[in-house]
């Protein structure tokens, strides 16, 4: 259904992210909490629980999967099974599940439903850098990989030696014309 009161007054995206972040994040958490019994307490409690709570937990998104299902990709994988994903929110959808919430407390003071917007007063939590899940090769383990690719004949395997011997990015590799190279001088 669609919000005869902010829809207008936004543009499309911003409506469209309005609605997601509520329905995910604020409604689950606040939606059964009168507004004039919200606290500035229960919203700042609510805000320093969201960096700590797998999303794909809490918002049951494993568990609407099926468990079986012909391609692996659609079946249950992770947090309904026993194995949680740690899909934590980042700092920046935690803000804006914050800022969706503060309009909406705005425009329910301006109709004087409310006399304050306790989400104004809401710090967002300090948040750990996380640690990518990326990891470096071992120096053997690319060694491996360069000789699997070359016995195998593989097409991009100069490629993958300027990647992990020369230390170029994809982009720079991918980006590399015939005028580049020169083989005569083996450059």
């Amino acid at each position: 259904m669609r919000d005869p009161v902010i829809e207008p007054n936004r543009e499309a995206q911003t409506y469209a992210q309005y609605e997601i972040l509520a329905r995910l994040y604020v409604i689950p958490a606040l939606g059964r909490k009168r507004l004039d019994r919200l606290t500035g307490r229960d919203v700042q409690a609510w805000v320093n629980k969201l960096p700590k709570t797998c999303q794909c937990c809490g918002q049951g998104k494993d568990s609407a999967r099926p468990k079986r299902h012909l391609d692996p990709c659609r079946r249950q994988r992770c947090c309904a099974i026993g194995r949680c994903c740690r899909a934590y929110p980042s700092r920046r959808t935690i803000q804006a599940a914050r800022n969706t919430l503060r309009p909406a407390l705005t425009h329910a003071q301006t109709e004087e439903i409310l006399s304050r917007n306790v989400a104004r007063m809401v710090k967002l939590p300090t948040m750990r850098k996380r640690v990518c899940g990326k990891a470096s090769w071992s120096v053997e383990a690319a060694h491996a990989f360069l000789e699997s690719a070359q016995s195998g004949s593989d097409p991009r395997y100069a490629a993958w030696v300027l990647i992990f011997v020369m230390g170029l990015r994809k982009g720079e590799v991918l980006s590399l014309q015939r005028e580049d190279i020169d083989m005569d001088a083996g450059e």
